[in-house]
């Protein structure tokens, strides 16, 4: 199974949680439980609202961009523009001035 961006971060975020509790002068371990537990449910609220609404399972995920040969089809576009230019007529030159 693959895990998402946002599980990994989750992940540390709990790791963090946790050792803050080992190794801070609190040593709470009720704190550090109360704030496992509320990250831990902030994350089924997200993952819930992923499920129902359409956008905002676009907003949390983004939009995937695909990789054809080491660059992005953003990368492409601007280098075929690119191309387009240095093959066109240069510009007017400009008299006067």
């Amino acid at each position: 199974m693959q895990s998402s961006p946002f599980e990994l971060i989750l992940i540390f975020l709990f790791g963090g949680t946790i050792i803050q509790a080992v190794v801070g002068d609190d040593r709470s371990l009720v704190n550090a439980s109360l704030v496992v537990a509320t990250v831990g449910l902030m994350h089924v609220l997200v993952a819930w609202m992923k499920i129902r609404s359409e956008r905002f399972r676009k907003m949390v995920e983004g939009t995937p961009i695909v990789m054809r040969g080491g660059t992005s089809g953003t990368a492409r576009r601007s280098a075929a523009r690119d191309s387009t230019r240095t093959t066109s007529s240069p510009p007017p030159a400009r008299r006067g001035s």
